[in-house]
């Protein structure tokens, strides 16, 4: 027999590993609005994008010491999600055979429509991006282009009907 004390505690194990999986699930998402995150960000100056859902519309942001600076403008309609991997131009020392073989890049969640690319999220961790991918796919109903894992061949996660 479980006494009261195991039982509460596995109870509050179980709960909280339920709020750990929905976080994750949400992605930074809070009241509508996801918070993605730009290379580049240290603990002075941070970098980010707000993607407002509801209403159409995103703001690329610049934070120095929690001062938020930036404007929201209309988010065209997109058409895709597109997951790539990129070398940035302050990795110096990288070359291509290394970027090919070696998690020396960022990824990248963009949002595409004919008009522009509109990156959402920034991340040196995979799993995280296309977390971030999946669910802006289910929100906007959405296929997923992954450029990331193989850039000479890319190829469509999800089909959307």
């Amino acid at each position: 027999m479980w006494s009261k004390g195991a039982l509460l505690l596995c109870f509050s194990v179980t709960f909280v590993t339920a709020v750990c999986v929905f976080a994750v699930y949400l992605c930074n998402m809070e009241n509508g609005i996801i918070h993605g995150n730009r290379a580049g960000s240290n603990w002075l100056r941070k970098s980010g994008v707000l993607l407002d859902v509801k209403n159409a519309r995103v703001m690329n942001y610049e934070s120095i010491l929690g001062l938020r600076s930036g404007e929201w403008k209309a988010l065209p309609k997109p058409e895709y999600i597109l997951v790539f991997r990129t070398v940035y131009v302050k990795c110096e020392d990288c070359n291509l055979e290394e970027f090919e073989n070696v998690n020396r890049g960022h990824f990248q969640v963009s949002l595409i429509n004919r008009q522009r690319r509109t990156i959402i999220h920034e991340s040196k961790n995979k799993q995280e991006v296309f977390a971030m991918a999946q669910q802006l796919a289910e929100m906007y109903q959405l296929p997923i282009r992954d450029s990331a894992t193989n850039r000479q061949k890319p190829q469509w996660l999800n089909k959307v009907a």
